[in-house]
């Protein structure tokens, strides 16, 4: 490989592109993410493509699985060894399409398009594509040589801060190994965001790591020993960056800081340390697993070729694994105090929003339809399914342990439940759905002997008392140690009179509704204290209803479910947009009327009429159906006054609600009463600060809209709850003008 693949481009990247194509046939594989922000900057290439595969940019998804979608849409299009696969997204992104062209047909061309700082100096240059599996990075890979590497440095612009920085630390690498001068270059800078705005530098910086990545692999291009120097840091990051949420930048980084004290260079320590720690570049971590060094790539044997630098000059030393694992725990031990292990931060500033907001599928619809076309044993089809959040992913992977086909295309879910299995013991990771757990729970029981179910963060914080209590009454076997996840279960519910509480959650019923029509007797299930939630109760009539189900409501106080019913689909089932994900769009909407909406249909979704409520000035909501809106309504009444009443149930949700919405009116500086089963807000003044969202996606989600709202800036712990109900809502708000970094 060499510098005539590497093309820097200003713009006419359609024009570069078709020269090199020259009308061949071509695909693309995408990060979404990308896709998403670079729409228009790319849509002659979407228009030409043959096709495009849209790929999550995670390394979860660097695997078997993804890899064969791709080998599925190229056999699917009858492509050949002269097509090309144009890569456009960072590392996971080229190494995956990479090993793709690499191995499909014994290799299709490849050119790679790095989004990424990390993509451009790094992951894209140098012919590796690779595969993670055991839980070991790029394990399973292979060299390919790719016909072109465009880089396109206005890729750059909506990278976070730390995204930046994971790329900076291999530019930092290279410093390291052969070129002081870079490491010279940013000791002059103080913060990223400095850095960034000399776009001449972040240039040279690119060029001159490219030239020495490049240079090394002319000298061993098939990573026999020369090259290995290429990998400085990368023993420890690789035994770090799959068990961490931290960036593989930040992974190296730390592996560069062990392996430096690891030959005792307090010097070079100390000034590496530094540019590490004030470009944010050390994330917090437990322990590490030093263990995987017996993995390493660069071993032999019993050995490991490492390299270390002395006298500012890199070597290659051969080293038997235990001895380089001990070396590195004694140095981890030793400088671990002296790190400032940073937590990542999330700064959202307000601006001026406009544009066209696309807002997903019901999560709750979509639980439901997906449950009832699993019973129904045929192929069903849900259409206008634009994403997937987390939730209904998790509903998804539950279900197809039962042995159902489940295909995701073209904005239809296509569901093959027609050689459903029983299973004699199942294990299933309900992760953070409640919802999954829940509406899932009966059925799941009665499809296998003994079933397991594990779940993650606040779960094991969501009441189940409701079913235990039934468990207990019907004599079915479940341990469940300190009310925490895994519980296991063994047995299944029977027909009966039923008498739940209905004041927890609606979710328990809508669980039981969808199991007793299956058995052959009559079942009764009468409720104690007030139903909360009935419209989401309705939600499951209507979709028991386009199934054949029948079920008697007598005004939500009593069901009465006739035995050995049949779940019959109509093969086809459009999916209403989901309310409670549009209500936040809605209510950014209020104060910016640039934001551009689908129209509402008519709906079950008591979501869709809040927000015009609060455009009609009625500020006081009783909550007793749209309880899940208080986060959202307790940040806009902020701005007018009112009030929220039946907030109770706020307690038994993702987090505790109330006490989450108490903490950040109070760091607001919010006024604000809170009278038994009523909060009162007083129009104020609310003041910039920083927040815990405890990985409540609905806290996370009120909070971020609270920046535009206010007019203020704000500082949130995390914002992957959001994945939770809304996929993308970070791409999508950026996509109007909303502003946000990670740092």
């Amino acid at each position: 490989m060499d510098n005539n693949n590497i093309i820097y481009i200003e713009d006419n990247l359609d024009d570069k592109i078709n020269s090199i194509i020259n009308n061949d046939i071509f695909f693309i594989v995408i990060d979404k993410k990308v896709k998403l922000l670079f729409e228009d900057k790319l849509a002659f290439l979407f228009s030409k493509a043959k096709d495009i595969l849209v790929i999550e940019s995670e390394e979860e998804n660097k695997s078997e699985i993804k890899l064969y979608e791709i080998y599925q849409m190229l056999y699917d299009n009858n492509a050949n060894r002269h097509n090309y696969i144009i890569a456009i997204g960072g590392g996971i992104i080229t190494d995956l399409a990479g090993y793709a062209c690499a191995t499909y047909m014994r290799g299709l061309k490849l050119i790679n398009i790095p989004t990424t700082l990390l993509g451009m100096v790094d992951a894209s240059i140098g012919d590796k594509v690779a595969i993670n599996k055991f839980n070991i990075k790029n394990i399973i890979g292979t060299f390919y040589h790719p016909s072109a590497i465009i880089i396109d440095l206005s890729f750059l612009d909506t990278l976070t801060s730390r995204v930046f920085g994971n790329g900076l630390v291999e530019i930092i690498k290279c410093g390291l190994i052969k070129d002081e001068s870079i490491i010279d270059s940013l000791e002059n800078y103080l913060t990223i965001k400095e850095l960034r705005k000399n776009e001449e530098l972040v240039l040279e910086l690119i060029s001159k790591s490219i030239n020495i990545k490049l240079n090394i692999i002319k000298e061993d291009y098939f990573d026999h020993d020369y090259r290995h120097l290429l990998n400085y840091g990368h023993s420890i990051a690789h035994c770090i960056e799959l068990d961490y949420d931290i960036y593989h930048g930040e992974a190296l980084a730390l592996g560069i800081l062990i392996n430096i004290a690891s030959t005792n260079d307090i010097e070079s320590f100390y000034k590496i340390k530094k540019i590490f720690h004030k470009f944010n570049l050390i994330r917090k971590i437990k322990e590490i697993d030093f263990s995987k060094l017996n993995y390493d790539k660069k071993s032999n044997n019993d050995y490991i070729n490492e390299i270390f630098i002395e006298d500012k000059i890199p070597i290659i030393e051969k080293i038997s694994k235990q001895e380089l694992i001990n070396k590195y725990q004694k140095a981890y031990q030793v400088i671990k105090k002296n790190l400032k292990m940073k937590d990542t931060s999330f700064h959202f500033y307000p601006h001026k929003l406009a544009g066209k907001v696309n807002v997903g599928p019901s999560k709750s619809y979509m639980h439901r339809y997906l449950l009832a076309s699993f019973l129904a044993k045929d192929i069903t089809i849900l259409d206008n399914v634009n994403s997937l959040n987390n939730d209904i992913m998790t509903t998804i992977n539950a279900l197809k342990k039962f042995n159902i086909k489940i295909e995701y295309k073209n904005n239809q879910l296509i569901i093959d439940s027609t050689q459903t299995t029983y299973l004699d013991k199942v294990n299933i990771n309900m992760h953070e759905s409640a919802s999954s757990l829940r509406i899932l729970l009966p059925t799941l029981m009665a499809l296998s002997n003994t079933l397991c179910i594990e779940g993650e963060n606040n779960l094991i914080n969501r009441p189940l008392e409701v079913y235990t209590k039934l468990f207990d009454e019907q004599n079915i076997e479940y341990h469940q140690e300190d009310k925490q996840l895994p519980i296991r279960i063994k047995g299944a519910l029977k027909a009966k009179h039923y008498i739940i509480d209905g004041s927890i959650s609606s979710q328990f019923l809508s669980g039981l509704l969808f199991y007793l029509p299956l058995l052959n007797e009559t079942s009764i299930i009468s409720i104690r204290n007030e139903l909360v939630s009935k419209s989401y109760i309705d939600l499951t009539l209507k979709v028991l209803d386009d199934f054949g189900i029948w079920i008697t409501n007598i005004n939500y106080n009593q069901f009465i479910i006739k035995e050995k019913q049949k779940y019959t689909s109509k093969k086809h089932y459009h999916m209403e947009m989901d309310y409670s994900s549009y209500l936040y769009y809605e209510a950014l909407q209020c104060f910016n009327e640039d934001i551009i909406l689908d129209n509402k249909e008519i709906s079950l979704q008591k979501d869709s009429h809040i927000i015009e409520q609060f455009k009609n000035k009625n500020y006081d909501f009783d909550l007793i159906n749209n309880i899940d809106a208080a986060p959202i309504l307790s940040v806009l009444l902020a701005t007018t006054g009112g009030s929220l009443t039946n907030i109770v149930p706020l307690k038994y949700k993702e987090s505790n609600r109330l006490e989450a919405i108490k903490e950040y009116l109070n760091k607001f500086s919010i006024k604000y009463e809170l009278l038994n089963n009523k909060l009162i807000i007083y129009q104020s003044n609310p003041h910039p600060n920083s927040f815990n969202t405890y990985h409540d996606h609905r806290i996370a989600l009120s909070l971020i809209c609270a920046c535009n709202i206010f007019n203020i800036e704000i500082i949130i712990n995390e914002v992957a709850s959001i994945n939770k109900s809304i996929f993308n809502f970070l791409e999508t708000y950026t996509s109007i003008g909303g502003i946000y970094d990670e740092e």
